[in-house]
């Protein structure tokens, strides 16, 4: 079939394709439209290939709409997966896992890169009320919050405590007679420990260690 213009195929039932391939000249453009119904690509137990031209250009694209996968897997075996739009979800009835091979000091990374902006982590269906503001990091749990690490685990920030509703327990279990330090790295840093918000002023300088009670001091 050969027109100076355009040739249409138009049929009130189905139009059935059998061929090996079905291409449009590279000076043409092929389209598959339709007004109100679906346009359907069965392939059996093939699969549907989208060769492109390059990595960084564009195969598939989609002006408007969503894509739905309603059974079996998005697999990405190689390339990048760049999200951008205003918000994006992820639901899913069971474990959602972020696993990777890569060695560098950012395998895994989570930024939100804006000003102000928070990282929630929850766990459980009644976790404790949202405590962050602007610029945190908010880890939230219905039960307990494990850190646990073969080596260190380093806390660096101008000050660690409980809500009133919580309490913190330092544990350790190994055997030694350092299992449980509390240092302070700076030349005239000084550690404070203190119990309710009644206790005496601070009183220490430099590089001492300060115990404080709002009542009474048990040793």
């Amino acid at each position: 079939l050969r027109a100076e213009d355009d040739i249409f195929l138009d049929a009130t039932d189905d139009i059935d394709i059998d061929s090996a391939t079905l291409h449009a000249t590279s000076t043409s453009l092929m389209t598959l439209s339709t007004t109100n119904d679906e346009i359907q690509i069965n392939t059996g137990s093939a699969d549907v290939v989208l060769s492109g031209s390059a990595e960084g250009t564009a195969a598939l694209t989609v002006t408007l709409g969503d894509v739905i996968l309603s059974d079996g897997d998005l697999t990405l075996s190689g390339g990048t997966l760049s999200v951008t739009g205003d918000t994006t979800t992820v639901s899913n009835t069971g474990a959602i896992q972020l696993t990777t091979t890569g060695a560098s000091a950012s395998s895994i990374a989570l930024f939100a890169n804006v000003d102000n902006g928070n990282i929630q982590i929850v766990a459980g269906d009644t976790p404790p009320a949202v405590n962050s503001a602007a610029g945190d990091i908010d880890l939230r749990a219905e039960d307990d919050i494990f850190l646990d690490a073969t080596d260190d685990i380093d806390i660096d920030a101008a000050s660690l405590h409980a809500t009133t509703t919580g309490r913190m327990s330092l544990v350790s279990g190994v055997a030694g007679a350092d299992s449980l330090v509390l240092q302070t790295s700076n030349v005239s840093g000084g550690v404070r420990i203190q119990a309710g918000t009644d206790a005496p002023p601070a009183t220490a300088d430099g590089d001492d260690i300060e115990i404080a009670a709002g009542d009474a001091l048990l040793m």
